[in-house]
């Protein structure tokens, strides 16, 4: 059966005309028949080509794709849209970067690199006087101009502006802090509107350990040009519990990195070196930004100024750059103040050694620059007293004693002095100290003869040798003391050394001589009897002045020995006496030693003698360390000892 298109009756299917309007059916099947098999055939291609086309996705599809990543990172955005529309309030959401859902494809590395070569940003950041500071990087993450950077760097500015990554470098006026994350050490800074849209770069909108595995590709960026890395510890919680991932050791990153995007050019983080990481193979980590996301549509909490202000000025690191910019300007005592400042905030501020190390060293440099200023103006006292304020942190700087001890003898202190110069002397050894020091003991000197204290003027010039052995003045002083005591030999032994050690004394030393030359040729020999069948021999001898007792003249004896009920006697105290260890009849013995005034005999005087204390059982020996000032003769003929000027 057949119809006709005409009248759209039934003929039989052998019919060649319509038996009901005479239409010819063979003429119109002609002309229709191949339309209708065009039609059926390329229907049959275009289901081909959709199954095709099926059949070649499914094959193709990434490992991540097939494990749901495509579905997981729809999920991410939309649910990102939906917090962000909630907290955000109004349509804001709707020009964020993060609404936009994520493409199903992987975008192309140099698309990714576009995309941040236009996001990136720097911050020129300026100080309370208005002058530039310091730049800090930032990378656009919104489109209505909001910076993700470092929260620490902020700390101390007072306004700045954020130099666009574009190629006309626009300056934008920094309008505010957003957020602020200071366990990760991340901000958000809001730019000031522009009538267009900011290139951005959208933040990765959950946590990265949730979505990226050991392996996953990542993008660090230092500068414009990125390298290539992987995740070599999805989730990482550092020794502070701050939540982190690490990136792989290889290949090596730039210390420098900035920041990191997952394969899909979303934002990961911010990077920084390791730092107190426990373990793990990776030597760079991300703070992640995540946190962040919720933030990119809240007012502005502080502007610059005033987020130092609340935050930042009166701490270490406030007072520490107040501090470092007076040391640059050679404001040695504002760098003094605020330095020292800044030292006691370290309990409460908690910065690292190294800072605080920094500071230390570079307050040091301070003190010694302006002790150094005030002494070239001549301010001795201000040198003295910023020095004293030093010593407090820094006892272990010779400049330091050396000026205070200069100080305390202009100011006539002179025990003062010699103390602080001594110390400087201990530290450091220098022509400089030792004048001082000569100085300071001669004045003192002065000082003790106006009391007419004989034993303590020797006691201050006996130190003074001990500490400036060179000093020929020093010298010649205790020589006219020896002189007046009748020392004459101890007078004459130091005057012989004063003219090689000081020219100018060379007539005095001379003068003093002669005198000395006088009184020992009127001297006469002492002569000491020898008792028949006696096998030692014996002589009276005067300790101090003070006290007359017999001694065993002993030649082989090196030194001269007292009883200790003997110097207990005379007033010396063996509490902090140096000890020897000596053999005696009863064996070894610890020995204190002790230094006595004078020991006389006859006219024949040693100052300052060392004598070595022995139990009360022990006789006093005259030993050689007194006997070898002087020519000393046995006569077995005459049965004499004979004690003689050398």
């Amino acid at each position: 059966m057949s119809q006709c298109p005409a009248c759209l009756s039934h003929n039989p299917g052998s019919a060649a005309f319509c038996g009901h309007c005479g239409t010819n059916l063979r003429r119109l099947a002609s002309k229709s028949g191949p339309a209708w098999r065009y039609f059926f055939a390329a229907l049959a291609v275009s289901v081909l080509l959709i199954v095709l086309t099926w059949i070649v996705g499914i094959a193709y599809r990434s490992p991540e794709e097939q494990s749901g990543r495509t579905e997981s990172g729809s999920r991410r955005t939309s649910e990102a849209s939906r917090d962000n529309s909630g907290g955000g309030g109004g349509g804001a959401a709707d020009t964020r970067t993060e609404s936009v859902p994520r493409e199903p494809r992987l975008p192309t590395p140099h698309e990714v690199v576009s995309k941040v070569t236009a996001a990136l940003v720097v911050c020129d950041l300026r100080d309370r006087e208005n002058r530039p500071w310091k730049q800090v990087r930032g990378l656009l993450v919104d489109t209505s101009g909001v910076v993700l950077c470092r929260y620490t760097p902020l700390l101390g500015a007072y306004g700045g502006t954020c130099r666009l990554g574009t190629r006309t470098r626009a300056r934008v006026e920094i309008s505010g802090l957003l957020f602020r994350d200071e366990d990760l050490d991340l901000a958000l800074l809001r730019l000031r509107a522009a009538p267009t849209d900011y290139p951005s770069v959208p933040l990765l909108s959950e946590a990265p350990w949730t979505v990226l595995s050991v392996g996953d590709p990542v993008y660090v960026f230092s500068d414009y040009k990125p390298v290539r890395s992987t995740v070599g510890q999805a989730y990482l919680r550092d020794l502070q519990g701050r939540e982190r991932l690490a990136l792989a050791e290889q290949p090596s990153l730039p210390a420098e990195s900035f920041c990191a995007l997952d394969a899909y050019g979303f934002v990961v983080g911010l990077c920084a070196p390791l730092d107190d990481v426990e373990s793990g193979p990776a030597q760079m980590v991300v703070d992640p930004s995540v946190g962040l996301v919720s933030s990119l549509d809240a007012p502005v909490l502080f502007s610059l100024r005033d987020l130092t202000s609340a935050s930042f000025e009166g701490t270490f690191q406030d007072l520490a750059q107040r501090g470092q910019e007076a040391f640059s300007s050679k404001d040695w005592s504002g760098a003094i103040e605020n330095l020292e400042a800044a030292l006691e905030r370290v309990p409460y501020d908690e910065p690292s050694d190294i800072e605080v190390e920094r500071i230390r060293t570079r307050l040091l440099e301070a003190y010694l620059a302006e002790t150094e200023r005030l002494h070239q103006d001549g301010d001795i006292a201000g040198a003295g007293r910023i020095a004293e304020v030093g010593l407090a942190r820094y006892g272990e700087t010779p400049k330091l004693w050396l000026c205070l001890g200069e100080w305390q003898l202009v100011e006539n202190q002179f025990s003062d002095s010699i103390s602080a110069l001594l110390q400087a002397q201990e530290l450091e050894s220098s022509r400089e100290v030792a004048v001082l020091l000569e100085s300071a003991y001669l004045q003192l000197y002065e000082e003790t003869s106006q009391r007419g204290d004989e034993k303590a003027i020797e006691a201050v010039l006996l130190e003074a040798i001990e500490r400036v052995p060179d000093s020929g003045a020093i010298r010649l002083e205790l020589a006219e003391l020896y002189y007046r005591l009748g020392a004459f030999d101890e007078a004459s032994r130091l005057a012989v050394d004063v003219p090689r050690l000081n020219s100018t004394l060379r007539g005095a030393a001379e003068d003093l001589q002669k005198r000395v030359e006088r009184e020992l040729n009127a001297r006469d020999a002492v002569v000491i009897p020898i008792s028949s069948g006696s096998a030692s021999y014996r002589t009276a001898a005067s300790i101090d002045g003070a006290l007359s007792i017999s001694f065993i003249i002993d030649t082989g004896a090196t030194s001269t020995t007292l009883p200790r009920r003997v110097i207990e006697q005379l007033g010396y105290d063996l509490r902090n006496a140096q000890f020897v260890r000596v053999r005696t009849a009863a064996g070894l013995i610890d020995a204190p030693i002790v230094h006595i005034a004078s020991l006389d005999v006859e006219g024949y005087v040693v100052r300052n003698l060392q004598v070595l204390v022995l139990p009360d059982s022990t006789p006093p020996l005259l030993g050689l360390n007194f006997l070898k000032y002087f020519r000393y003769t046995v006569d077995a003929t005459r049965r004499e000892f004979r004690l003689e000027r050398p």
